[in-house]
């Protein structure tokens, strides 16, 4: 038998070692923290330190925000000595590392009578190092025309010894809003300017503001808490994270995550015949307290929709329908009371007709079961439509069946699901009753003209399973 050549089979070998070490990079949500201090201005932390820090609360990303007008002085107001000065070490020492993605930002203050607004620029400081001395209105707005970002901080906050709340008059320059680093009172207005912002349609996307100057401070650890999450379709880089802000691709939040949204933020319309949100919030403890999540639509101060967050509970599965959408653009917000929101999700409702049109041209690709079954002695009918994402489901029953005595009547409409195994017609998924408890759902085809059906509430205890022939209807 001939024997490969040596290099042929070294070639191979090679190939095999390239093929496992490489990977797909799928569109992501990356956790990172906005707007931290170090010793280039008031911070106590050294850069690495600052860095470590960073990397210590798994954050993927820090934008460092330094105050702009400290960071090329020799002592600082804090009182520390150290050769910390100067914009060019400043940019040195806050490179990315694989471990860790870094844009080198800064705080600026725009000082007004009696008060200060504070702007946090993102993006090549070298070109606005020689401004300084500009206006507040003409150095927001220069901020602008050298591809920065600017974002307002901590708008709302005032005290005994400062006022930092915002220039209004400045809103026009800003591509972004701090939240969560101020009081609650002040988070609430924050929180309103913003939704009013977003009814006049602006652009305005949200952070979460760590604001850490120092590990002294009692609140220090709580800050870290602060997280900005952002939406990055591939790899994670300076660049990306920067895109990401800029297309308004983030949500803020302080104690709870966001996944299996089926929208994303942003400022780009995405099409929908019917605004149906499905996505899942996640706490690291059960919920000790209940909670509301609050779907702003337009940026109308009182909420579209509201979800309830029972306690006791780490994941929360919600579902949301906005049936008064009318034709054309509208944007949701999504708040769950100071814990989290969303920047701006843009979707462009298509009409009513076009909807009509939609559901009856189905086809088996399109829609997983599209079908309504009655069992022969009238006790029980569905209605089932399981399309991309979605299903909707109508459940009645028409007396009574042995071991099922709830509930009389059942409808569940835009539950999420998701695919069994491979080569199995098979869906599970959840769904919230009109009744408010959470189910969840399992549906099989176990030949062409059967499937099997159960779902399952577990307080107040209800199970029904059934299997019947079926007929798809187009």
């Amino acid at each position: 038998m001939r024997r490969r050549p040596r290099v042929t089979i070294l070639l191979f070998c090679i190939m095999l070692v390239m093929l496992f070490q490489s990977s797909t990079v799928w569109p992501a949500w990356y956790p990172g923290r906005v707007h931290a201090h170090s010793t280039f201005s008031d911070g106590d932390r050294l850069p690495t330190i600052l860095k470590g820090t960073a990397i210590f609360h798994h954050s993927a990303f820090l934008i460092v925000t330094d105050h702009f007008e400290q960071i090329p002085k020799k002592r600082k107001f804090s009182g520390i000595i150290s050769d910390d000065y100067g914009f060019e070490k400043y940019l040195a020492s806050f490179q990315s590392s694989p471990e860790l993605v870094i844009i080198a930002g800064a705080e600026i203050s725009l000082p007004r009578q009696g008060a200060s607004s504070h702007v946090l620029a993102i993006g090549n400081l070298r070109s606005i190092i020689n401004q300084s001395s500009q206006s507040p209105r003409d150095l927001v707005k220069e901020l602008g025309q050298k591809g920065l970002l600017a974002i307002a901080a901590h708008p709302n906050q005032k005290s005994a010894t400062s006022n930092f709340i915002f220039d209004v008059a400045l809103t026009q320059w800003l591509n972004g809003i701090e939240m969560f680093n101020e009081s609650q009172a002040a988070q609430k207005k924050t929180l309103a300017w913003y939704l009013q912002e977003l009814a006049s349609g602006r652009d305005l996307f949200v952070i979460a503001g760590v604001d850490s100057h120092t590990s002294a401070d009692p609140t220090d650890l709580q800050r870290w808490s602060r997280i900005t999450y952002v939406w990055v379709d591939g790899s994670l880089t300076a660049r990306s994270l920067f895109e990401a802000l800029k297309n308004g691709r983030t949500y803020a939040s302080q104690g709870a995550e966001l996944t299996d949204l089926n929208y994303l933020p942003g400022f780009v319309p995405q099409e929908v015949s019917r605004p149906k949100f499905s996505f899942v919030i996640h706490f690291a403890h059960k919920l000790s307290q209940a909670k509301q999540v609050r779907i702003y639509r337009k940026g109308n101060p009182q909420p579209a929709g509201v979800i309830r967050l029972a306690a006791g509970k780490t994941e929360y599965h919600c579902l949301w329908e906005d049936k008064e959408a009318t034709q054309g653009q509208h944007r949701y917000v999504l708040e769950l009371e100071n814990l989290l929101i969303t920047s701006p999700i843009t979707l462009s409702v298509k009409s009513p007709s076009q909807d009509k049109d939609q559901k009856t041209k189905l086809t088996p690709a399109a829609a997983f079961y599209l079908g309504t079954w009655e069992d022969k002695n009238e006790w029980w009918s569905l209605t089932l439509k399981i399309t991309p994402g979605f299903f909707d489901l109508e459940l009645k029953n028409k007396g009574y069946s042995a071991g099922i005595t709830q509930p009389e009547k059942l409808n569940i409409h835009q539950g999420t699901w998701h695919h069994g195994a491979r080569g199995q017609d098979r869906i599970a998924g959840t769904c919230i009753g009109d009744d408010g408890a959470e189910w969840t759902l399992d549906v099989w085809q176990d030949s062409p003209k059967r499937i099997g059906f159960s779902i399952i509430r577990q307080k107040p205890n209800f199970m029904g399973f059934f299997a019947w022939p079926y007929r798809a209807k187009q």
